[in-house]
């Protein structure tokens, strides 16, 4: 009786595993990594803004004629003064700041107010750094008006230092090219600077947060209000509300401490059209609607008990799942027992499951072992009881064969004693565009060369492990 139904078994383990754990967990990480995308996306702008914006500071410091603004000589500050608004009308930038200081950190000039003469290290750690140490410094600053992007050159005449011109970009083109991928996005100031905003320029705050949007859509502003601030900034993933998926992400400044929040909002529609997309997850869909079909059917026809019809329906099942775009194996751990039809489109040059077990007992001989895919032992552990152990973790393998690498997201079910029911789904195309995106990342479009980003991520690493290690780096 136990054989009769073992086949009804297995579709049932297959149906909880996929059906049940793995549509939910699945839509988990896709919103997960559409926030990692969002936020890397989110650094090449900074970047790219700041670079931006130190072209225009170093422009101006070295311009002989700003000497004459230490020199109480007023005619090229004139000409400054008009730099702000000729810039928002023949440039891409429409809300540039320029201030002038002294060496000893001294507010000369601002082009936004009339506000002068006040010391600005004594609210502003990255000026007291830059009185000590004078050098050309992009970072991210709280004044006492908003959070900025400021890039500050240092002045010289005859390699005396006079002072220091800085340029302030702001957010909001930033703002616009994420809302253009679909992200909603408000910068905080972190609520520890509330006292520094003397002379706020939005007047707008969230339980002591600055928010630096000069227009925010109100109701972006109530989904964050409702939804506790604080919830949000402290949680390592996203947090759901009524309509948005949520997610915080730390502005640091050039110290890498840590000034602001970035607050991604993505609606929860676009999330569900992208995921419906989804090559990996209609697959799933399918399969898990397949399945419950098949299982409706089987308890139908096992209802009758007749050993013909049991006959037929089992090779009509097999049929079934040999038409399926999925890998399905029955293995006992070590050798393998059966495999659909799709494991022969991969593995051509076996004819059936006998001809392959003649020179190889397990799919695990052309796993490849690298970092991030499941090797075929760890620490003696054959790979299924790996899967077995901890069957709610996104396991990943890569099999080469015939010269060809192929990446499968894998997950195993134990059926009974010794026997395990094991699905593979192709994911190589998504994993190489995902490795691409990577890529893009982490590189300079224009030069091709690894960026910021990637050169601090790396460092950190080297670090770490040479700290270790306790070796030099």
């Amino acid at each position: 009786m136990l054989k009769r139904y073992s086949f009804l078994f297995i579709l049932f383990t297959i149906f909880i595993i996929f059906g049940y754990e793995n549509l939910n967990s699945f839509t988990k990480n896709f919103v997960i990594n559409s926030f990692r995308t969002a936020t890397k996306e989110f650094e090449n702008e900074i970047d790219n803004k700041l670079k931006s914006t130190m072209a225009i500071s170093l422009t101006l410091a070295n311009d002989p004629h700003l000497y004459e603004i230490f020199k109480n000589k007023n005619s090229f500050l004139n000409k400054i003064k008009t730099l702000p608004s000729l810039y928002k009308k023949y440039t891409n930038y429409k809300n540039i700041w320029i201030q002038i200081f002294d060496k000893n950190g001294i507010s000369i000039y601002r082009s936004w107010s009339k506000r002068k003469g006040d010391n600005l290290s004594n609210c502003r750690d990255d000026i007291k750094y830059l009185i000590e140490n004078p050098k050309y410094l992009k970072t991210i600053s709280i004044c006492k008006y908003t959070i900025g992007l400021n890039a500050i050159s240092p002045i010289y005449e005859n390699k005396k230092l006079l002072g220091f011109v800085e340029t302030i970009s702001h957010f909001n083109s930033i703002e616009k090219n994420m809302k253009k991928l679909g992200y909603e996005i408000v910068i905080l100031a972190d609520k520890k600077y509330k006292n520094r905003f003397k002379y706020p320029i939005s007047k707008k705050f969230i339980d002591g947060y600055y928010i630096a949007n000069f227009n925010i859509d109100n109701n972006i502003l109530n989904t964050i209000k409702n939804t506790d601030i604080e919830k949000i900034i402290k949680s390592r993933n996203f947090i759901k509300s009524e309509k948005y998926y949520i997610y915080s992400y730390p502005i640091k400044d050039f110290q890498k401490n840590i000034v602001g929040w970035a607050i991604f909002l993505k609606d929860k529609n676009d999330i569900k059209s992208a995921l419906y997309q989804n090559s990996i997850f209609l697959r799933i869909f399918i399969f898990f609607a397949v399945i419950t079909i098949f299982i409706a059917l089987i308890i139908f026809i096992y209802s009758k008990d007749k050993e013909r019809a049991l006959k037929e329906r089992n090779i009509y099942y097999f049929n079934i799942l040999d038409s399926l775009q999925e890998i399905i194996i029955l293995t006992d751990g070590k050798k393998i027992k059966y495999a659909n039809r799709r494991f022969f489109d991969y593995f051509k040059d076996y004819k059936n499951i006998e001809d392959f077990t003649k020179k190889h007992k397990c799919i695990c001989d052309f796993f490849v072992e690298e970092e991030g895919f499941l090797p075929s032992k760890i620490n003696n552990k054959n790979w299924i009881d790996i899967l077995i152990e901890n069957i709610n973790r996104p396991y990943k393998v890569k099999i080469a064969y015939n010269n060809k690498n192929f990446i499968f997201l894998v997950k195993a079910s134990k059926i009974k004693e010794n026997e395990y029911a094991v699905i593979f789904i192709d994911i190589t195309k998504n994993y190489n565009y995902e490795q691409k995106l990577q890529e893009m990342a982490i590189k300079d479009k224009l030069t091709n060369l690894y960026n910021r980003t990637f050169f601090e991520k790396i460092s950190k690493e080297q670090i770490k492990i040479a700290k270790e290690e306790k070796e030099d780096l």
